[in-house]
């Protein structure tokens, strides 16, 4: 069971697991533009392989992802992202991920540590990123760029609900100009419903996690995908009880530039599998 502080700083988690996800999907593709390192990378960003450096700054890794001796990254999977300090959101996160060589096309394991800066905040920069090539594990099933741009935009979603200091400019970026959401008792369906929302009932508990169980998506017509996540939610009602439910979430989503900021959300349809209820004491 979480802690209060775990679901009190959920939106700092998110934030960082957006940017985490930012990262995998930009070192996956093909060409890289310094606008694509938008609020990601700092400056003195510097990427090492066992020791090795790579690239020591944001402008030195769009060369090197750019050249043609570089490695391809894999995004990391779901439950293979850790949040080490006792699962309290700090100053790193520990994930898994799949290395490619362009050259002998060798495909392998490592480990990446990516690093943010000292100040957590709805957009923490990556400061660095050290990856350790894992020798004894197998390479496994992980994330194409396609998938980890569309994770990236779910987190960056969480992040903005559940901040304590809710916004609505911020999800200018992130959803299309004729955005709706669908959830059962209510929809939303133009950018002043969004901010009705965002600030009533959005804001009606005093503190909310959502934890991503499974995730599902697919290519469809043109630019737009299919995603479906399945979601954890855990929070508190305003007479600081805890509170509990699990939601199916369908996400129709447009990614017209992959190489720059997030993609923008089209629609989401929210399906209660478990409604709202209390959390029984242990």
């Amino acid at each position: 069971m979480y802690s209060d502080q775990q679901i009190n700083d959920s939106y700092l988690e998110q934030a960082q697991l957006a940017q985490v996800q930012r990262w995998f999907a930009l070192s996956g593709l093909p060409t890289v533009t310094e606008a694509g390192l938008s609020g990601l990378l700092d400056e003195g960003f510097s990427l090492r392989l066992d020791g090795r450096e790579l690239a020591g700054s944001a402008i030195d890794y769009v060369d090197y992802l750019n050249s043609n001796s570089s490695l391809r990254i894999d995004g990391s999977y779901l439950n293979q992202i850790a949040f080490p300090n006792d699962g309290i959101v700090g100053a790193y996160v520990d994930a898994k991920c799949n290395l490619l060589d362009e050259v002998t096309g060798e495909v392998f394991a490592a480990s990446a540590r990516i690093e943010f800066g000292a100040e957590p905040t709805l957009l923490p920069p990556i400061e660095r990123v050290m990856l350790s090539s894992l020798t004894t594990d197998i390479a496994g099933k992980f994330m194409p760029p396609e998938a980890s741009r569309l994770l990236s935009v779910n987190h960056r979603w969480h992040t903005l609900v559940e901040s304590p200091s809710k916004d609505a400019e911020l999800f200018r970026d992130i959803v299309a100009d004729d955005f709706a959401m669908e959830f059962g008792h209510g929809a939303v369906r133009s950018f002043a419903e969004l901010e009705a929302w965002l600030y009533g009932s959005a804001s009606s508990v005093k503190g909310a996690r959502h934890d991503l169980e499974s995730f599902e998506w697919k290519q469809a017509d043109g630019e737009v995908s299919k995603a479906i996540f399945v979601l954890d939610w855990l929070g508190f009602n305003q007479q600081n009880e805890r509170m509990m439910a699990k939601t199916k979430h369908t996400w129709s989503i447009v990614d017209d530039d992959p190489g720059t900021g997030f993609p923008r959300i089209k629609l989401i349809e929210v399906e209660f599998l478990k409604a709202f209820q209390l959390v029984e004491s242990s």
